[in-house]
């Protein structure tokens, strides 16, 4: 016989627990056999994973904000650290939903032109630092030891300095935004080219280009609302941007725009074709 419990709401999470019991009959002589397995997915879920503080990496970095995606078993900070930060050797802070067997970071990184693969168990120590420059898992044993989650964990650092774009000399006569009556300007990657939003004293001109020398092509849009030009974002399909009153729209082509019923404080970035921002009335 198989008897299956309903499903009980934790937070934003679904957590199920099956109870297989198993009747024999021999010699007429009744016994009844159960097993009980554990397949609860918050057995050995995170809910928080921060880095400890070391100003002689970087201010506040204990304060910097790790998305935890447990569908995806992903902990990431979208908001990648500033250019040249060292993450090498770093301390992790992590709490989980309900007591684990085991938590184990393995990293596996380049050092001296060689392959490393180190094996931290967190549950002993967290006082051993982890060498985040390459492929870190984050492996969790419930307490029963009937499950195991493997979170993919990445400290993203920025490869560019961000929201810059380097524009060649003889390059910036022929930019969109290079007129005397511009009041703002923002240009984004986007579709393997390039988008740019320019605020003027007349209104708005939206352009694209495949290169940032051009040829730029300006599209007449009617727009329907006011852009917060430096709110301007885009992953490799998306065009993201708010509008004066922190409402959120998107466009897949930059002409037409459409409301997505969120209203939001700023826009962060995007991150494996999601948008990151903070909504109004709340913080990271």
């Amino acid at each position: 016989m198989t008897f299956q419990l309903k499903t009980k709401h934790i937070g934003l999470l679904l957590t199920a627990l099956l109870l297989v019991v198993t009747a024999c009959n021999k010699d007429n002589d009744d016994y009844t056999d159960i097993t009980i397995y554990s397949t609860s997915s918050s057995s050995a879920l995170v809910t928080q994973f921060r880095l400890q503080a070391n100003t002689k990496v970087y201010a506040n970095l204990d304060s910097v904000f790790f998305t935890i995606d447990p569908e995806r078993k992903m902990i990431y900070n979208a908001d990648s650290l500033p250019k040249g930060t060292n993450v090498s050797r770093l301390l992790t802070s992590v709490s989980f939903l309900t007591s684990v067997s085991e938590a184990s970071f393995i990293a596996t990184y380049t050092e001296d032109g060689k392959t490393v693969t180190d094996t931290i168990k967190y549950t002993d120590t967290s006082t051993d630092s982890i060498n985040f420059t390459g492929k870190v898992i984050l492996k969790v044993v419930s307490y029963d030891k009937n499950l195991t989650m493997d979170y993919d964990v990445h400290v993203n650092v920025h490869q560019s300095e961000p929201d810059s774009i380097l524009w060649a000399r003889s390059d910036r006569r022929d930019l969109p935004g290079s007129g005397n009556d511009n009041i703002a300007q923002r240009t984004v990657e986007w579709k393997d080219g390039y988008a740019c939003l320019v605020q003027t004293g007349l209104g708005y001109k939206f352009s694209t280009a495949d290169s940032p020398a051009g040829p730029w092509t300006t599209e007449t849009i009617a727009w329907g609302f006011e852009p917060d030009v430096n709110s301007l974002a885009a992953d490799e399909e998306t065009l993201f941007v708010l509008d004066t009153d922190g409402n959120l729209l998107t466009s897949t082509d930059g002409t037409t725009w459409t409301a997505t019923g969120q209203n939001w404080r700023t826009i962060i970035g995007t991150y494996d074709h999601r948008v990151l921002g903070i909504t109004a009335g709340e913080t990271p």
